[in-house]
């Protein structure tokens, strides 16, 4: 599968459901079982916000692609401009949520390049889009891609690569009940191998919990990576500071009883 020069200009794209739901601004859901099977996507742009509400089941929510499994990977010279916003209403609900990617799974390698989830203005020094994420269940988010989880193989290890690419969002997440993961970049990664080079996450984070038995894990880049035969990060900044006023203009504030 190959989408090039594509833009996609609807103002909003809202979903609701009582069941799973899988959204995304160019893919909702692509799922193979041919570990050569390839989605390739160069210069694509989503500039909708995506609004979507789960009533009983789980959300999986990307900017570009809601979720991919099984699918070698590879997004480079794409953008997802507007704002996302996932609700779940129930305890038993997963919401894994990306500015580019929801979930991606069960994949030798996967490959972001050049990629941009969000609006931020350099003059001001301040993100111009949110990603707002309430529920009660478990949450993995992240500024491009929410969660990304395949078997660990140290002998032949799965690869996730972020290069260049920007999380501008302002992210912020409510849970109620369940585990939370929020990540500038990468909510959460079990299995890969992990390059993060040269990106930028320029928003300011925020998790709110209301449940004091629940785990939480925030990080400026990522929020949490299990079982990864490599982590490299180089090159990559988080937040954004003002040298003239000696001040840092991003925050990452997380709050809960």
């Amino acid at each position: 599968n190959n989408v090039t020069s594509g833009t996609l200009n609807s103002s909003t794209i809202t979903a609701v459901a009582t069941g799973n739901l899988i959204v995304g601004g160019i893919i909702g859901n692509a799922v193979t079982v041919n570990d050569t099977d390839t989605i390739i996507m160069d210069e694509v742009v989503n500039n909708s916000a995506i609004a979507a509400t789960v009533t009983t089941g789980s959300g999986m929510v990307g900017g570009i692609i809601g979720r991919s499994d099984g699918y070698i990977l590879s997004i480079e010279n794409t953008k997802a401009l507007g704002n996302i916003t996932q609700t779940t209403s129930n305890a038993a609900a997963k919401a894994y949520v990306g500015g580019i990617v929801g979930q991606v799974g069960n994949t030798k390698e996967a490959s972001l390049t050049s990629v941009e989830a969000g609006r931020f203005n350099l003059t001001t020094n301040k993100a111009l889009t949110t990603m707002t994420v309430r529920g009660m269940g478990e949450m993995l988010v992240g500024g491009i891609i929410g969660n990304a989880v395949d078997t660990y193989d140290t002998t032949d290890p799965s690869k996730l690569t972020v290069d260049r690419s920007n999380g501008n969002h302002n992210i912020n997440v409510t849970n109620t009940n369940g585990k939370n993961v929020t990540g500038g970049l990468i909510g959460h990664s079990q299995g890969y191998q992990l390059s993060v080079n040269k990106n930028n996450s320029l928003g300011s984070l925020q998790q709110t919990v209301t449940n004091n038995a629940a785990m939480t894990f925030v990080g400026g880049a990522i929020g949490q990576v299990e079982n990864a035969p490599e982590i490299k990060i180089t090159e990559t900044v988080t937040g954004v500071f003002d040298e003239v006023n000696n001040t840092s203009k991003s925050t990452i504030k997380v709050t809960g009883n």
